[in-house]
Parts: C-alpha cells; sequence; structure tokens
C-alpha cells in the first residue's frame, strides 16, 4: 500500500469517526443526559447498533473509493511513463548503435574488435588516432628518460642528435595517416620535443625563454610544420613523381597556361572561368 493510499484511507476514516462520536457520546453519557434534561433515548442499544454499522459500511465505502483513487492514478503515471519511453525511443532511435554483422571466412567467425594493429599504427573503430596519439607519445617519453640517464655526461648537441635519431621517429612514423587536427592531439605530440629542449635546457643551466625560440636556437622545427611537409612530400611524389601509386582522380590535367612549372599537372578542382594569372 502506497504512502498516499494510507494517508488518503486514515483521513476519510477518521471523518467517520468524528461524524458518528455524538451517537456515542450520548450512549456513554446516558445518566447525564436524563439528569440535565430529563430525556431518555428510545433503544438506545439499537441506535448505538446501527450507528456502528453505518460506520462500518462508510469505513469499507471509503477504503475501496481510495483503492480505486490509487489504481487510477498508478495508471495514468504508467501510461505517461510509457509515453515518455516511446517519445525517448523514436527520438534516439537513429543514434542507436548498429550491431556489427556476423562476419566469416570459411566457416571461421571473424571476431569484432573496436582497436587494431595495422602496419605499427592502432586504427579504432571511430576512426580517431587518440589512442596510437597516447602510445607513441608514451614510447617517446619513456625513450628521452632513458636518453638522459645514459647520457649524463654528454654535451647539449649530443643529446639533441640521439633525440632526432631515436626519439622523433617514433613521432613521424606513418604521420600522414595520423595526422591530428584536433588541437589537443597536436599539442600532445609536440609537448614530447618541448619537454625534452626544456630539459635539456635545465641540464646545462641555459636560459629557457620560448619554445619557438630554442626551436630556431638549435635549428628545429616543431613537429606540426614537419607533418605538414611530409604530407606534402608525399602528395609530390604521389602526382608528379609517381613514386607512389595513387589513384588517378588525385590529379587533373589543364591546359598548358605558363610555362613556368616543368609539368602540366595542379593539385587543385579546375576552375569553371579562365585562369588568372
Amino acid at each position: 500500500m502506497s504512502s498516499r493510499f494510507r494517508w488518503i484511507t486514515s483521513r476519510h476514516i477518521l471523518n467517520c469517526v468524528l461524524k458518528y462520536e455524538k451517537n456515542w457520546y450520548e450512549y456513554y453519557h446516558f445518566e447525564d443526559n436524563v439528569v440535565n434534561t430529563g430525556e431518555v433515548p428510545i433503544n438506545r442499544n439499537e441506535q448505538l447498533e446501527k450507528s456502528a454499522i453505518a460506520l462500518n459500511e462508510e469505513v469499507e465505502r471509503v477504503i475501496n473509493e481510495s483503492r480505486q483513487f490509487t489504481n487510477f492514478e498508478l495508471r495514468e503515471m504508467a501510461l505517461a511513463i510509457n509515453r515518455e519511453q516511446d517519445l525517448i525511443g523514436t527520438h534516439y532511435a537513429k543514434y542507436a548503435k548498429l550491431r556489427p554483422p556476423a562476419l566469416s571466412i570459411d566457416g571461421v567467425c571473424i571476431p569484432s574488435t573496436c582497436l587494431i594493429r595495422d602496419l605499427g599504427v592502432l586504427y579504432s573503430s571511430n576512426l580517431s588516432f587518440a589512442t596510437h596519439i597516447d602510445k607513441i607519445t608514451g614510447n617517446a617519453h619513456r625513450r628521452v628518460n632513458i636518453l638522459f640517464n645514459l647520457l649524463r655526461h654528454s654535451s647539449r648537441d649530443i643529446i639533441i642528435k640521439c633525440y632526432k635519431i631515436y626519439v622523433r621517429p617514433l613521432l613521424e612514423y606513418a604521420s600522414i595517416i595520423f595526422n591530428p587536427v584536433q588541437k589537443e592531439l597536436i599539442r600532445r605530440l609536440e609537448s614530447v620535443q618541448k619537454s625534452t629542449i626544456y630539459r635539456c635546457y635545465r641540464k646545462f643551466g641555459i636560459e629557457y625563454i620560448s619554445y619557438f625560440d630554442c626551436l630556431q636556437e638549435l635549428e628545429l622545427q616543431s613537429l606540426e610544420y614537419r607533418r605538414l611537409i611530409i604530407d606534402l612530400v608525399f602528395i609530390y611524389k604521389s602526382i608528379v613523381t609517381k613514386e607512389v601509386a595513387a589513384m588517378k582522380n588525385l590529379s587533373c590535367e589543364l591546359a598548358n597556361l605558363t610555362n613556368l612549372r616543368r609539368h602540366k599537372y595542379y593539385t587543385g578542382e579546375p576552375r569553371a572561368g579562365p585562369r588568372r594569372l
């Protein structure tokens, strides 16, 4: 029984008791009535019995009404919850996750996974390379720690050369595949080189002004700039020199409008109007 049902039932029963309180008062104060008024109630026991029967009927009626009211409330609440669930299910139906199809080769079931490694690159099911970037940055930081432990008595130039040879290739391997666009991932990759330079300057007591000033002094480039150069070189090898096999629709042939280029290929979509020189 719910708390609301108990409260309704108790309240109505109390009203019924107060309603028939007058008859009971007259029954238990019969002698006082005789002395004060001189009138004697007729069939006192019969009248009290009728009051008790009426009280029982009233109590049963109140209980039944309360039960019906509570059941009606529960039904309305259940219908409201069902309507809300239907609306939520309809609204988010297009965002529901689809189960991957069961694939098999020669009767052998291929298990589904959300992360796979291919040629040293970690691919996730949502085509995000955050996991791969976390992996390579962790390996790079550990290798930097090893270098600083081994090269305790080496010069700054030797530490920077060892960084170029043993650490930076970890961050640039297959960068044309996972080159990030999000600023958070770009900063995460750049943090390896930045922390290495900061530790190197602190080790030899050199004042660390800013990251880009240190890059200029050490004749280094930022990792973001180096990834851009790697992408441009790959595109050039794919379209111009044909060193890398690429699809034919990556380039388009235009009319020979100028002699400044050594070839007739342009990386871009052809324009509708005449080309401005």
